[in-house]
């Protein structure tokens, strides 16, 4: 009874420290977006030049492709940072993504080339 309970302890122990993909378990930032099935939460985030923004895919059960556009479009927007070039950026379920500095005010649009109702408004300011 005492070995089965051990093992049940050091199981335990060894699943919490699992946690959901990438990031190790490590809290999600209040600050991330995060990647729903259909939505970006929040839809829009205002940031102050030099930012980098971080996506967490650790609510959705689905694969996410990152690029700046809309509705699903991949659109080229001048100032925008790189998503990996024209297939963009995967997001696997459970990963982390922090994207390159946002370095240039304005206001740009990122959606997911999978899911046409994921697009979220980034403004920049100057």
């Amino acid at each position: 009874m005492r070995k089965t309970i051990g093992v049940l302890v050091v199981t335990a122990v060894l699943l919490t420290g699992c946690g959901g993909g990438a990031g190790g378990g490590a809290a999600v930032s209040a600050d991330a977006i995060r990647m729903d099935h259909l939505a970006f939460a929040p839809s829009s985030r205002t940031i102050p030049a030099g930012t980098r923004l971080e996506f967490v895919n650790t609510g959705s059960r689905a694969l996410h492709v990152l690029v700046a556009g809309h509705d699903a479009q991949p659109r080229s927007q001048a100032g925008a940072p790189s998503f990996g070039g024209a297939s963009g950026h995967r997001s696997e379920v459970g990963e982390r993504w922090r994207t390159p500095s946002w370095t240039t005010p304005g206001t740009y649009t990122v959606t997911c080339t999978l899911h046409p109702s994921m697009n979220l408004t980034v403004t920049v300011a100057g």
